[in-house]
């Protein structure tokens, strides 16, 4: 894989928000760095984070994207070593000291994207409902693009009925087309497509991901291609090469690569991150719920 390793800007900071932390270091932390001048980022050809680095005295930090450990080995030996670059001391085996699969586990996040240019309502529809779910650091809501609004919420990034319920809803309000997105612990993917409020379709690309299904139910967890295609007008053979079904994770692309093909599929941008990437987004219309409320 062809990848470039530069120094990290503030355009990265969505990019970076979606990395797993490896070095005990929080979101906080890596905002910081940047906005320093301190962090190092490899990006793919494609234009993804890969990972990212930064030196503090003679400690290293180090962030990297979800995938296979081979992948994200070879990310972190040619960060530490740039990072490293030039000090006597150290040299890139110092990257053992930092387990490759580590962070990857819990990494959760999600979107919903609206079809419409609606975003008051959304902005209304946010400070009513999301409080009602459970206790939110915030929502962000992006400006309309392509005839859609992604809405990103902290809550909804790691309580999945929470995302369903926010999804629903604003479907239900807005009379409209929702897709939520989600990468669920780093490993899997599920889509919701709601039309004026009623679901009407479900994928989830590791069915018994959360625990054994009945046959028929793990069946049901398969995108179905006609009807994405007539609601959103994706081409139904490409939704059906892309959003696959999986016995395992091993068994599918990494879920940050298959998000974002099937984002890009349905047209919707920004389905690669959650709210911490939308929230340094440049536009975001940013809503604080408090404490939040609880759940209800």
């Amino acid at each position: 894989m062809t990848t470039i390793i530069r120094p990290a800007t503030a355009a990265d900071r969505p990019g970076l928000a979606g990395l797993a932390d490896v070095a005990g270091r929080s979101a906080a932390d890596i905002a910081a760095a940047v906005a320093a001048g301190a962090v190092l980022v490899s990006v793919a050809a494609d234009g993804r984070t890969l990972g990212a680095t930064a030196r503090d005295g003679d400690a290293v930090w180090l962030w990297l994207a979800p995938g296979p450990a081979a992948r994200r080995q070879a990310v972190a030996t040619a960060l530490v070593a740039e990072v490293l670059a030039g000090d006597p001391d150290r040299d890139a085996d110092a990257v053992s000291e930092f387990p490759a699969d580590v962070g990857t586990a819990h990494l959760s996040f999600a979107s919903i994207h609206v079809q419409t240019a609606e975003s008051a309502l959304i902005e209304r529809a946010a400070r009513q409902f999301v409080p009602r779910f459970g206790r939110s650091p915030g929502t962000a809501v992006l400006p309309p693009r392509d005839g859609w609004i992604a809405v990103y919420d902290g809550l909804c990034d790691r309580d999945r009925k929470a995302h369903r319920r926010f999804a629903e809803e604003l479907s239900t309000r807005l009379g409209s087309i929702v897709v939520a997105l989600a990468v669920e612990e780093g490993a899997a993917v599920r889509m919701l497509l709601f039309d004026r409020g009623r679901m009407v379709d479900e994928y989830l690309s590791v069915p018994d991901f959360h625990g054994p299904l009945p046959p028929g139910e793990a069946l049901s967890m398969a995108i179905n291609p006609p009807l994405v295609a007539r609601l959103i007008g994706a081409d139904a053979a490409a939704v059906r090469a892309i959003a696959r079904t999986g016995a395992s994770p091993s068994d599918l692309p990494p879920a940050a690569e298959l998000i974002a093909d099937l984002g890009a599929l349905l047209g919707l941008h920004g389905a690669g991150h959650g709210y911490e990437g939308a929230a340094v987004t440049p536009g975001a219309t940013l809503i604080s719920h408090g404490a939040g409320a609880p759940p209800g």
